[in-house]
């Protein structure tokens, strides 16, 4: 019986490679192990790893006992470097849970789906691209995808914001060009999700309120880490938060959401 699934979603920027690669791969381990909640489900984005190297060269974060499910990261042979990626990394008890999982788009989007307590969850991972036009086609091939009956999440680097409160004034360009705009409201409405942020259904936990940051050539900020969920999940509630952003992984905060799966008493 599971009471409460946490769920923690990071984009890492890259794993690294050699012994720079290995001490950041212990200091996520750490710091995972350390973390409140304790998420049974880590959504990785931006790992930079061929498939091969997500098998042979990750044994540091295949600390929580269980499966880890890996969507390569693509090489670029205009910067020469491997761009993308992204993993699911899950806890040892919720291997027996797993019903299905696959990729979606290739070093972008990645799903899992569980059977959590007699109810079917899935959970979407995803990497969306940084330009408004191809984000656009983005959320139209996810918009069109056939997806499973479930109660969803969605978590993720969405790489844009829905409301000019989530990014730092004069941040240049609008929160969605009229295109992109049109298809992410296709495929939020096709899985009815919103933001759990908004939701007064999950207790916010810690004051934090941006997951993203930089100080050159001017300061700048946004929520572009975030995870949304599905009416039912709503339902549920739960805890939602961002960790504290650890500036030697990543440029970008850890955001966490627990749901809860208590059974919950009716007043007479």
């Amino acid at each position: 019986m599971i009471h409460d699934l946490a769920i923690a979603t990071h984009n890492i920027r890259a794993m690294g490679k050699g012994i720079v690669g290995i001490r950041k791969r212990c200091d996520l381990r750490d710091f995972y192990r350390k973390a409140t909640p304790q998420p049974q489900v880590i959504l990785l984005q931006e790992h930079h790893m061929s498939l091969e190297e997500c098998f042979t060269q990750t044994q540091q974060i295949h600390f929580k006992g269980g499966i880890c499910l890996w969507n390569n990261a693509t090489f670029s042979a205009e910067s020469g470097r491997f761009k993308g990626g992204t993993g699911i990394i899950m806890s040892r008890h919720l291997a027996p849970a797993i019903q299905d999982s696959g990729v979606i788009i290739e070093a972008t989007t990645q799903y899992v789906i569980l059977e959590v307590n007699d109810v079917t969850v899935g959970i979407l991972n995803l990497y969306a691209p940084n330009t408004p036009g191809t984000r656009a086609v983005f959320w139209a091939k996810l918009a069109e995808h056939p997806w499973p009956d479930a109660e969803w999440v969605v978590c993720g680097d969405f790489n844009m914001t829905e409301n000019e409160a989530d990014r730092s004034p004069g941040y240049t360009g609008p929160c969605m060009g009229r295109r992109e705009l049109g298809t992410w409201t296709r495929f939020a409405m096709r899985l009815g999700i919103t933001d759990a942020f908004l939701s007064d259904e999950f207790r916010k936990i810690g004051g934090k309120r941006f997951t993203w940051s930089r100080e050159e050539p001017r300061p700048a900020w946004s929520r572009i880490d975030r995870c949304y969920i599905d009416p039912k999940v709503r339902e549920r509630g739960g805890k939602h938060g961002i960790w504290s952003t650890m500036a030697h992984l990543s440029d970008h905060a850890p955001v966490f959401l627990e749901i809860s799966f208590r059974k919950r008493t009716r007043p007479p």
